[in-house]
């Protein structure tokens, strides 16, 4: 059995929730890193398509107890020849795969199995981790990442376009926020970690700009 076959018992189990089968997988020895055959699945965002293993099965169909038990039998937040399972759990936050209430500790945790203490918070389709989680207004979820290491000032693609020609800092995205209280509390953040207010212009945003 090749390496793709061996992810694909890891991969039905992930897909179906079935935890107690998991849990006799692993007892077993499965390889918890094992990828699958792409032509069974992969992780496909935007137009980019990324070997696919349990952990990001498990978090795409949002079982976050298979989540945690995949992490803690040694699944790797950041697998070489993948996407990062760290940058794929932001992403899937954006798209309300994964449910608010469930993000913080979620990422918490996978923040606490980066083996390399170097997180992966590049997110898909030219944006950050950061840019996405304030965006959503997650403050909690942006100071997690700040704490982690986040750059307060890298650009990333504005959410309509998810062009690379309209790129904004993080304290940009906050200015078009419409609760203007939540803006203003995220900006504090952004200035205190060193965002810089004057980053170059956006075409349709502004690092100093409060508008709805």
């Amino acid at each position: 059995m090749n390496g793709l076959e061996q992810g694909m018992p890891l991969y039905i189990v992930a897909s179906n929730s079935n935890i107690e089968l998991a849990r006799i997988l692993w007892d077993k020895g499965v390889n918890v890193n094992a990828e699958i055959a792409p032509q069974w699945s992969a992780v496909t965002v935007g137009k980019t398509t990324y070997r696919e293993c349990a952990l990001h099965t498990a978090l795409r169909t949002g079982i976050i107890e298979i989540v945690r038990m995949l992490l803690n039998a040694g699944a790797q937040v950041n697998l070489p020849s993948s996407l990062s399972a760290l940058s794929y759990a932001i992403f899937l936050i954006q798209e309300d795969v994964i449910l608010p209430n469930q993000a913080i500790d979620l990422v918490q945790t996978m923040l606490g199995k980066v083996s390399d203490n170097k997180p992966q918070l590049q997110v898909p389709i030219n944006t950050t981790a950061l840019l996405a989680a304030a965006r959503e207004g997650n403050v909690e979820l942006v100071l997690l990442l700040l704490d982690a290491g986040a750059d307060v000032n890298a650009p990333g693609a504005h959410k309509l376009t998810c062009s690379q020609d309209d790129q904004v800092t993080t304290l940009q995205e906050i200015s078009g926020l419409r609760n203007h209280d939540l803006s203003f509390q995220l900006a504090q953040i952004l200035l205190d970690k060193g965002a810089n207010v004057n980053a170059p212009a956006s075409p349709d945003r502004y690092a100093t700009e409060y508008h709805n």
